[in-house]
């Protein structure tokens, strides 16, 4: 444990994954935007949704490792097979959960296409922490995460 990290903010604390998941995610974000842009915007046979598919892919692989051995580092209750099925699963089911909410703020509530983007976006990202912490990368010696 780093000498400049708060006592109350070790390596499993909420606070310290909840900060990690998000730093990771920007980076995660940007890294699937940068596939996506470079696959369209340079390999010119490339269709518009093959290159959004591509930079989706690649951000699922770089955010399994970067929460498997950074976010939620740690002796781990399971293995890393059942680890990147169940985060391919999750990033399924996310997809699907922001889709269809997001689809229903803006067609039922009628709420404005950005907002409901936002709204949709945080719920899933709630979602996807929460899976990952308490599911997915549970650490070995806490049974809650």
């Amino acid at each position: 444990m780093s000498a400049v990290m708060p006592a109350s903010m070790n390596a499993k604390s909420l606070l310290y994954q909840s900060t990690r998941f998000l730093i990771a995610g920007v980076v995660i974000f940007l890294f699937d935007y940068a596939v996506f842009w470079l696959s369209y915007a340079h390999l010119h046979e490339t269709h518009l949704l093959a290159a959004n598919i591509y930079g989706k892919v690649a951000g699922v692989i770089l955010g399994f490792f970067l929460h498997k051995y950074w976010t939620f580092a740690g002796q781990q209750r399971h293995g890393s097979l059942a680890q990147s099925i169940s985060y391919a699963l999750l990033f399924l089911f996310t997809l699907v959960f922001s889709s269809a909410l997001l689809y229903s703020l803006a067609t039922f509530l009628m709420l404005p296409e950005a907002a409901s983007r936002l709204f949709s976006d945080i719920a899933s990202v709630a979602v996807s922490f929460a899976v990952s912490k308490w599911i997915i990368f549970r650490h070995a010696d806490n049974p809650f995460g």
